[in-house]
């Protein structure tokens, strides 16, 4: 994979993720520009209370800055 498709992957698991555990996107607009505004300048949204054991996972898998992001799939199991 090339360094484009792997610092990616994370982020991708981020947002199923988190609409698997909300049933909601986590970044919404009204058009498409707007969402990829909000990938990238956005915060990281928080979840609801219930599932607020969840969102040091969250962060780490959408942190806008590659460096702040999991690298590998077991950094994210660890959390499992």
């Amino acid at each position: 994979m090339t360094g484009v498709q792997t610092c990616a992957l994370p982020i991708c698991l981020g947002i199923i993720f988190y609409e698997m555990l909300t049933g909601e996107k986590p970044f919404r607009a009204s058009n498409a520009m707007g969402v990829i505004y909000k990938h990238t300048n956005a915060p990281v949204p928080l979840l609801p209370v219930s599932l607020a054991h969840y969102q040091a996972v969250i962060n780490m898998m959408l942190a806008k800055a590659p460096e702040d992001r999991c690298q590998c799939a077991d950094e994210i199991s660890e959390w499992f």
